[in-house]
Protein backbone atom coordinates (compact mmCIF):
# COMPACT_ATOMS: atom_id res chain seq x y z
CA UNK A 1 0.00 0.00 0.00
CA UNK A 2 1.43 3.21 -1.40
CA UNK A 3 1.03 6.25 1.35
CA UNK A 4 0.51 9.43 -0.02
CA UNK A 5 2.66 11.79 1.52
CA UNK A 6 1.10 15.47 1.98
CA UNK A 7 3.83 18.37 1.54
CA UNK A 8 4.01 20.53 4.89
CA UNK A 9 4.95 24.10 4.32
CA UNK A 10 8.20 24.58 6.21
CA UNK A 11 7.73 26.86 9.33
CA UNK A 12 9.68 30.51 8.65
CA UNK A 13 12.71 30.18 11.13
CA UNK A 14 12.02 32.71 13.72
CA UNK A 15 16.01 33.42 14.52
CA UNK A 16 16.17 35.03 10.79
CA UNK A 17 14.45 37.78 12.25
CA UNK A 18 17.00 37.98 15.26
CA UNK A 19 19.26 40.23 13.94
CA UNK A 20 17.09 42.78 12.31
CA UNK A 21 15.11 42.49 15.76
CA UNK A 22 17.85 42.79 18.15
CA UNK A 23 19.40 45.54 15.95
CA UNK A 24 16.16 47.69 15.98
CA UNK A 25 16.42 47.21 19.57
CA UNK A 26 19.92 48.60 19.78
CA UNK A 27 19.27 51.97 17.26
CA UNK A 28 16.44 52.87 19.57
CA UNK A 29 17.72 52.48 22.91
CA UNK A 30 20.48 55.00 21.44
CA UNK A 31 18.49 57.22 19.98
CA UNK A 32 16.37 57.30 22.95
CA UNK A 33 19.68 57.57 25.57
CA UNK A 34 20.44 61.02 23.55
CA UNK A 35 16.88 62.06 23.68
CA UNK A 36 16.75 61.17 27.35
CA UNK A 37 19.96 63.07 28.16
CA UNK A 38 18.60 66.50 26.69
CA UNK A 39 15.28 66.30 28.59
CA UNK A 40 13.67 69.97 27.98
CA UNK A 41 15.35 70.68 24.68
CA UNK A 42 13.32 70.43 22.23
CA UNK A 43 15.68 70.84 19.56
CA UNK A 44 17.15 67.49 20.07
CA UNK A 45 13.95 65.67 21.01
CA UNK A 46 12.19 66.14 17.49
CA UNK A 47 15.35 65.46 15.71
CA UNK A 48 15.71 61.79 17.86
CA UNK A 49 11.98 61.55 16.90
CA UNK A 50 12.73 62.29 13.32
CA UNK A 51 15.36 59.87 13.24
CA UNK A 52 13.73 56.96 14.94
CA UNK A 53 11.14 56.61 12.72
CA UNK A 54 12.84 57.31 9.60
CA UNK A 55 14.66 54.25 10.67
CA UNK A 56 12.28 52.25 11.26
CA UNK A 57 10.56 52.82 8.55
CA UNK A 58 13.68 52.49 6.21
CA UNK A 59 14.30 48.78 7.87
CA UNK A 60 11.16 47.82 7.37
CA UNK A 61 11.23 48.66 3.98
CA UNK A 62 14.47 47.84 2.98
CA UNK A 63 16.03 44.88 5.34
CA UNK A 64 19.59 44.76 3.62
CA UNK A 65 22.72 44.48 5.38
CA UNK A 66 23.95 47.85 3.66
CA UNK A 67 20.96 49.70 4.97
CA UNK A 68 21.75 48.08 8.82
CA UNK A 69 25.37 49.16 8.45
CA UNK A 70 23.99 52.98 6.80
CA UNK A 71 21.45 53.14 9.80
CA UNK A 72 24.18 52.03 12.47
CA UNK A 73 26.52 54.85 11.49
CA UNK A 74 23.46 57.26 11.51
CA UNK A 75 22.91 57.00 14.96
CA UNK A 76 26.77 56.63 16.23
CA UNK A 77 26.99 60.17 14.16
CA UNK A 78 23.91 61.35 16.08
CA UNK A 79 25.34 59.99 19.11
CA UNK A 80 28.74 61.70 18.30
CA UNK A 81 27.59 64.91 18.01
CA UNK A 82 25.64 64.94 21.36
CA UNK A 83 29.11 63.67 23.35
CA UNK A 84 32.32 64.57 21.71
CA UNK A 85 30.26 67.48 19.77
CA UNK A 86 29.36 69.55 23.13
CA UNK A 87 31.67 72.46 23.55
CA UNK A 88 32.18 73.39 27.14
CA UNK A 89 33.35 76.23 28.78
CA UNK A 90 33.20 75.77 32.47
CA UNK A 91 33.18 78.75 34.88
CA UNK A 92 32.93 79.76 38.53
CA UNK A 93 31.16 82.92 39.42
CA UNK A 94 30.09 84.15 43.03
CA UNK A 95 26.45 83.37 43.54
CA UNK A 96 23.47 83.42 45.34
CA UNK A 97 21.57 80.55 46.74
CA UNK A 98 17.70 81.97 46.21
CA UNK A 99 15.95 79.10 47.69
CA UNK A 100 16.12 75.60 49.01
CA UNK A 101 14.24 72.58 49.40
CA UNK A 102 13.67 68.40 49.01
CA UNK A 103 11.11 65.86 47.52
CA UNK A 104 10.87 62.15 48.03
CA UNK A 105 8.41 60.69 45.36
CA UNK A 106 8.91 56.75 44.83
CA UNK A 107 12.41 57.34 45.13
CA UNK A 108 14.94 58.44 47.52
CA UNK A 109 14.65 61.62 48.71
CA UNK A 110 16.24 64.12 46.76
CA UNK A 111 17.96 67.57 47.78
CA UNK A 112 18.14 70.72 45.87
CA UNK A 113 19.36 74.29 45.91
CA UNK A 114 18.20 77.14 43.87
CA UNK A 115 21.37 79.11 42.78
CA UNK A 116 20.73 82.48 41.49
CA UNK A 117 23.89 83.91 38.92
CA UNK A 118 23.41 87.33 37.27
CA UNK A 119 25.64 85.36 34.11
CA UNK A 120 22.92 82.70 33.76
CA UNK A 121 20.38 84.54 31.36
CA UNK A 122 18.43 81.75 30.72
CA UNK A 123 17.45 81.83 34.47
CA UNK A 124 18.13 80.58 37.95
CA UNK A 125 19.69 77.19 37.93
CA UNK A 126 18.16 74.30 40.20
CA UNK A 127 21.03 71.55 41.33
CA UNK A 128 20.05 68.19 43.56
CA UNK A 129 23.33 67.59 46.18
CA UNK A 130 24.16 65.66 48.55
CA UNK A 131 22.27 65.64 52.01
CA UNK A 132 25.44 67.19 53.70
CA UNK A 133 25.95 69.96 51.42
CA UNK A 134 22.16 70.87 52.06
CA UNK A 135 22.36 70.45 55.14
CA UNK A 136 25.59 72.84 55.33
CA UNK A 137 24.03 75.20 52.70
CA UNK A 138 21.02 75.67 55.42
CA UNK A 139 23.08 76.03 58.88
CA UNK A 140 24.76 79.24 56.58
CA UNK A 141 21.39 80.48 55.85
CA UNK A 142 19.93 80.47 59.40
CA UNK A 143 23.08 81.24 61.06
CA UNK A 144 22.40 85.10 59.19
CA UNK A 145 19.56 85.56 61.21
CA UNK A 146 18.13 87.66 58.31
CA UNK A 147 15.50 86.40 56.08
CA UNK A 148 16.06 88.39 53.23
CA UNK A 149 19.88 87.31 53.48
CA UNK A 150 20.93 85.07 50.84
CA UNK A 151 23.64 82.73 50.72
CA UNK A 152 26.69 83.76 48.28
CA UNK A 153 27.90 81.17 47.15
CA UNK A 154 30.60 79.90 44.45
CA UNK A 155 28.75 78.33 41.63
CA UNK A 156 30.42 76.85 38.86
CA UNK A 157 28.85 75.76 35.62
CA UNK A 158 28.95 74.99 31.92
CA UNK A 159 27.65 77.06 29.08
CA UNK A 160 27.12 74.36 25.87
CA UNK A 161 26.64 74.13 22.45
CA UNK A 162 26.45 71.58 20.01
CA UNK A 163 29.53 72.30 17.42
CA UNK A 164 29.36 75.62 18.12
CA UNK A 165 25.78 75.88 16.04
CA UNK A 166 22.92 75.35 18.58
CA UNK A 167 23.26 76.98 22.22
CA UNK A 168 22.35 74.82 25.51
CA UNK A 169 20.95 76.23 28.38
CA UNK A 170 23.78 76.19 30.99
CA UNK A 171 24.18 73.54 33.54
CA UNK A 172 25.52 73.33 37.42
CA UNK A 173 28.27 71.35 37.35
CA UNK A 174 29.97 72.46 41.17
CA UNK A 175 28.46 74.34 44.33
CA UNK A 176 31.44 75.90 46.49
CA UNK A 177 34.03 72.97 44.66
CA UNK A 178 31.57 70.58 46.38
CA UNK A 179 30.55 68.57 42.93
CA UNK A 180 27.06 68.33 42.40
CA UNK A 181 24.58 64.92 41.51
CA UNK A 182 22.69 66.33 38.80
CA UNK A 183 21.31 69.98 37.12
CA UNK A 184 17.83 69.74 38.19
CA UNK A 185 15.96 71.42 35.30
CA UNK A 186 18.39 69.49 32.65
CA UNK A 187 18.71 66.10 35.34
CA UNK A 188 21.21 64.09 32.85
CA UNK A 189 23.73 66.80 31.88
CA UNK A 190 24.85 68.31 35.03
CA UNK A 191 26.99 67.34 37.66
CA UNK A 192 28.32 64.06 38.21
CA UNK A 193 25.16 62.42 36.30
CA UNK A 194 25.79 64.17 33.22
CA UNK A 195 29.81 63.32 33.29
CA UNK A 196 28.43 59.70 33.47
CA UNK A 197 26.31 59.95 30.66
CA UNK A 198 28.16 61.15 28.20
CA UNK A 199 30.51 58.07 27.46
CA UNK A 200 27.03 56.12 27.88
CA UNK A 201 25.52 57.63 25.56
CA UNK A 202 28.56 57.32 22.96
CA UNK A 203 29.23 53.71 24.10
CA UNK A 204 25.16 52.51 23.12
CA UNK A 205 25.56 54.69 20.10
CA UNK A 206 28.75 52.36 19.02
CA UNK A 207 26.53 49.37 19.92
CA UNK A 208 24.61 48.80 17.05
CA UNK A 209 27.68 49.01 14.70
CA UNK A 210 30.01 46.68 17.00
CA UNK A 211 26.72 44.12 17.03
CA UNK A 212 26.54 43.93 12.80
CA UNK A 213 30.78 43.85 12.65
CA UNK A 214 30.24 40.95 15.28
CA UNK A 215 27.64 39.12 13.17
CA UNK A 216 29.74 39.67 10.10
CA UNK A 217 33.15 39.27 11.29
CA UNK A 218 33.70 36.01 9.13
CA UNK A 219 32.49 37.92 5.53
CA UNK A 220 34.33 40.96 6.45
CA UNK A 221 37.70 39.82 6.56
CA UNK A 222 36.82 37.03 3.98
CA UNK A 223 33.87 36.95 1.29
CA UNK A 224 31.51 40.43 0.87
CA UNK A 225 28.78 40.85 2.41
CA UNK A 226 25.62 39.13 1.86
CA UNK A 227 23.06 42.29 0.48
Amino acid sequence: MVTEITPVDAKPNSKSDDPRRWLRGLLLASILIVAFSFTGVLAVLAAAVVLAISIYLVLSRFPSRRVMYACSLAVLLFAGVFTLGIVGHTKSVPSAVTGMGSQGGFGPEEYFVIVTCDEATSGDLMAIVHKGDFDRILMQRLATNDADQYQVVELTYRTESILGISALPPVADAVDSKQVISDYRESLRGGIVGRVMFPITLVLGALPLAYLVYKDRKDLFGRRIHR
